[in-house]
């Protein structure tokens, strides 16, 4: 198989141009020109947009191998950092802005102006001081110089380029760097039933237990190696045939410390002590021989995946104690299978091509998924379908992203299919990806290549990107007057449904969705981004060029950072993944003064200390935006040069549980704070940051005498959006009080938490008075319309409010209620209404009767609470599910159920009262009693003692 994918034959143009044409540049020049020319815009700036852009553009791609490429390629370098350094002047020119704005600013006028600017900001009014604008002048006059040396460089060259047809590629391999993957496929898998059953029957051969068994899955990038072995993975975790099935990825910088890591990990997970975490060794030696105890007599599976065959062996040693029939399956892009030596049974694989008619089968999978198409031109799409699908050279991963493009289009026209089938791109090494990556939107491009500064695979939450992108000042908000989340959002999706970026995993558990980027557009992303990005991971000796402006650390300690990182004056982006917890107070600070031009800072300690203290310096770091400090202490305590960061867009405090300031009313400087992520709100008067949009858990603290902390907190914050939890609801004492937090204008929130008393121990009992003032205060916190989550724990109110339950029926309709620890039994008569729900959840509420008019309820979910008497009335449900506390069992009797139920799930300390229950349950399709699913009464758990009459039986 020809490789179609070597990421070398874009050539260097295309590093060149894919920053260099982007609009932003057009916009950063003109803010320029509204400072030093306002109104008067250059010809040579408007003709850099309408004419030496676009020819630049291609003429770079024609000049690969011609003795003109150092002179463009120098002459783009200057560009470059011409553009960067007026972009720092922009900045400096929007501090002084916020200052001038921020020593005047009071909090009864900062609701008013609110509405901060994003990226760099600009005001043709300010008076710019004379050293900054002289030094702007003198940098717009160098641009101009270099756009007419461009010019005449143009002219002298001679190079055409009308059709691109004489462009010379070069042909070299891309380097590989592989990263994480996951054990189960993310992607429509088609044609590899025969290839599964193939490999499945080589782990089962048995085999002389002497001697480690390898089996290699060998093919080019973007064939679908990962894809098989994670079916095998899944198929085999299926069956019982291995003790234990391992995943693991293999990147070429992998230490044998850190995969034995892996593996005792989850070696551990399966045979290891219950509740007790996994022990970590130092040690290698140690760590071998820990690996060894815990897989001695197992048949074990393990998958490598993406394995450099020349560095396997020196993983091999610990894993000859597992018992016969243990199997390694390895994907690696290269067959060197036979330098494992003698001891070691090899089987190769090479992974086929998929036949056409499978590929054919993908392709359009991804090109049309479930749309309707017009029958006239279903004939006619099938027929384009397979002129496209031979161009991709049987490519699983072009598949995905070529039909991506096609799918992505609202309607289904057979022009736009043949404008794909006609394009010559198409043909090249490296075409489809190209094509794909040039139809992205131009300010999509700059934030795609600036996810190259992360390493492969790499895990990618999609508000963390965004928050970079926003940080970075990539996305344009001058169209529609969206806010740059909200086009950020935009750009994100683009690159989700052209598979520039692929569905990770979800963490259930915090409710993250993780997302990451093959490696073939990883290399893609690398390419486009040029010498701005860099890592660093693992072991590495060598040198930065001091042009870098985006760099990720992998590991960092102190004398990495004082002997090169802060060298590198013109960083922009600093992430740190490990940074040694013991890194002193003095070498930070001297990082805060030299590295003056961040605009992001993401710093991951180690391990989590008691306190740590900010250094003065913070001050420093005028252009900073995105601020992110994890595990770096659980107390954390902020100077007051803090509130200097006018341009902070987001603080990531991770889970400190406490923030010290000492800026008191400075907050209010801090206009432009978006986005506040820590375990509970770290800072008092929170409320008057008003362009918040993402703020952690409110608790209030009145009687504690913390001022700063109260419900009126919320009132300004309406741009809020997604998650709020607001606690200890039980120090507001009336309705008015809730009323000022206004949650009701909060539109953009879609969960809400409301919390009375401490979520961790039981709540007291309440006199009638204070029942009656927390239903005043309910009253008060009516929720914004479009939520779609709600949770109330702890309330011990006399009723429930109006917006919940009244005579006519709520315009509210949420997805999921949670009613937790909620005594009072809501008022279930014919002519109430209440609030519409999909899915409600009851924890420790005992209630005799649903409410009626619960005809759109399809999950009932009862934990620790009885069970309702009524439930025929609701028509819709289909997932009952019922579970108790072991501590506190008791017997259960079901009403009647509703017909359409589909699935009763039974479990916990519970006793079934009778065998009549069966009756109630044995028309349901699915039903599982304590963990085990039930076909017949036969598999009904009776207990042994049951009687004619009825029987008892533990779950």
């Amino acid at each position: 198989m020809v490789d179609p994918l070597s990421i070398a034959a874009i050539g260097w143009g295309l590093t060149a141009t894919g920053w260099f044409v982007s609009p932003y540049i057009t916009r950063l020049l003109d803010k320029a020109y509204a400072h030093i020319k306002p109104g008067k815009a250059s010809k040579k700036i408007r003709l850099l947009v309408t004419q030496t852009v676009p020819r630049l553009k291609l003429i770079l791609e024609a000049a690969e191998g011609s003795e003109h490429k150092d002179l463009f390629e120098e002459l783009l370098t200057d560009l470059r950092s011409a553009f960067y350094a007026t972009e720092d002047i922009l900045d400096e020119v929007e501090y002084v802005r916020r200052l001038k704005i921020g020593s005047k600013r009071k909090f009864d006028s900062c609701v008013e102006d609110s509405s901060s600017s994003q990226g760099i900001g600009t005001s043709s009014s300010l008076t710019i001081p004379g050293p900054l604008s002289k030094l702007l002048k003198e940098n717009v006059t160098k641009i101009e110089e270099l756009i007419e040396k461009v010019h005449k460089t143009i002219e002298s060259a001679n190079l055409q380029s009308n059709n691109g047809s004489d462009k010379r590629i070069a042909t070299t391999t891309a380097k590989n760097v592989q990263g994480p993957t996951l054990s189960v496929p993310t992607g429509k898998v088609t044609g590899r039933d025969e290839d599964l059953k193939k490999i499945t029957d080589m782990l089962r051969q048995a085999e002389d237990d002497t001697c480690l068994s390898v089996i290699g899955i060998i093919g080019i990038p973007g064939s679908g190696k990962t894809t098989l072995a994670q079916c095998v993975c899944t198929s085999e975790r299926n069956d019982d045939y291995f003790d234990l099935v391992m995943w693991i990825h293999v990147s070429e910088y992998f230490t044998v410390q850190t995969i034995y890591g892996e593996m005792f990990e989850q070696a551990w997970q399966k045979f290891g002590e219950k509740d007790k975490k996994y022990p970590q060794y130092s040690s290698l030696d140690m760590l071998r021989a820990e690996l060894e105890k815990v897989l001695n007599g197992k048949r074990f599976f393990l998958v490598l995946d993406d394995i450099w065959f020349n560095k396997l062996q020196q993983l091999l040693s610990p894993l000859k104690v597992g018992k016969e029939g243990r199997k390694i399956l390895v994907t690696s892009r290269h067959d060197s299978l036979s330098c494992l030596g003698p001891d070691v049974r090899t089987t190769t694989y090479q992974i086929p091509d998929l036949d056409d008619e499978a590929f054919l089968k993908l392709f359009m999978h991804y090109a049309l998924g479930n749309k309707l198409v017009h029958k006239a031109d279903e004939g006619k799409l099938q027929s384009i379908g397979e002129e496209i699908a031979k161009k991709l050279k049987k490519s699983p991963l072009l598949a995905r992203v070529v039909g991506g493009i096609l799918f992505q289009k609202r309607m289904v026209k057979v022009t736009d299919w043949r404008s794909v089938k006609d394009q010559n791109l198409l043909d090249k090494h490296m075409g489809a990806l190209w094509w794909n990556y040039n139809h992205l939107g131009e300010q999509v491009r700059r934030c795609f290549a600036y996810c190259s500064i992360f390493p492969r695979r790499h895990p990618l939450r999609r508000d963390e990107l965004i928050n970079l992108w926003v940080a970075e000042g990539f996305i344009n908000t001058t169209t529609g007057g969206q806010e740059a989340e909200d086009v950020g959002q935009d750009y994100f999706d683009e690159l989700l449904s052209t598979s520039f970026l692929l569905p990770g995993w979800k963490d259930h558990m915090h409710g993250h969705e993780y997302f990451v980027i093959h490696d073939l557009l990883h290399d893609l992303a690398v390419k486009v981004a040029g010498s701005d990005c860099f890592k660093i991971e693992n072991e590495w000796t060598g040198n930065i060029s001091i042009d870098v402006r985006h760099l990720y650390i992998q590991r960092c300690n102190a004398s990495m950072l004082t002997e090169h990182i802060i060298k590198l004056k013109n960083l922009r982006s600093l992430i740190i993944y490990e940074i040694d917890y013991d890194i002193s107070k003095q070498v930070l600070e001297e990082m805060f003064r030299k590295l003056s031009k961040l605009r992001v800072l993401i710093l991951t300690a180690t391990s989590c200390p008691s306190q740590f203290i900010f250094p003065e310096s913070i001050g420093s770091l005028k252009y900073l935006r995105y601020l992110g400090i994890q595990r770096f202490a659980d107390n954390i305590t902020m100077p007051s040069t803090f509130a200097k960061l006018y341009l902070l867009q987001v603080l990531d405090l991770g889970d400190a549980c406490s923030v010290h300031s000492s800026f008191g009313e400075n907050i209010i400087k801090l206009f432009d704070l978006r986005h506040v992520i820590s375990t509970v709100v770290c800072f008092p008067s929170i409320g008057r940051l008003t362009s918040l949009r993402t703020m952690p858990k409110l608790s209030l603290y009145p009687e504690e005498g913390l001022d700063g902390y109260e419900l009126h907190q919320l009132k300004h914050l309406n741009k809020l959006q997604g998650k709020l939890t607001i606690g200890c609801l039980e120090y507001t004492k009336s309705k008015e009080e809730a009323l000022e937090a206004k949650l009701a204008d909060k539109e953009h929130l879609t969960e809400l938490k409301m919390l009375w008393y401490d979520e961790y121990i039981c709540t007291p009992d309440i006199e009638e008075a204070q029942a009656e003032v927390e239903a005043d205060v309910l009253e008060g916190l009516c929720p914004p319309e479009n939520i779609k989550s709600l949770t109330i724990s702890g309330y011990r109110g006399s009723r429930y409010p109006s917006w919940m339950v009244s005579t006519q029926k709520s315009t509210m309709h949420l997805h999921n209620l949670v009613l937790d620890s909620c005594d009072h039994q809501p008022d279930s008569s014919p002519g109430l209404f209440f609030i519409p729900v999909s899915s409600l959840e009851l924890h420790g509420c005992w209630w005799d009767t649903l409410p009626y008019n619960m005809e759109d309820l399809e999950s009932l979910y009862l934990h620790g609470s009885n069970i309702p008497s009524n439930m025929q009335h609701l028509t819709s449900l289909k997932k009952l599910i019922i579970k108790c506390e072991e501590l506190y069992s008791y017997e259960v009797t079901l009403p009647t159920l509703p017909s359409c139920l589909e699935y009763i799930e039974i479990s916990g300390g519970i006793y079934i009262a009778d065998n009549k229950i069966w009756e109630k349950i044995k028309d349901v399709p699915n039903k599982v009693i304590d963990g085990l699913p039930i076909d017949g009464i036969e598999d009904f758990p009776w207990t042994e003692d049951s009687s004619d009459e009825g029987s008892e039986a533990t779950g």
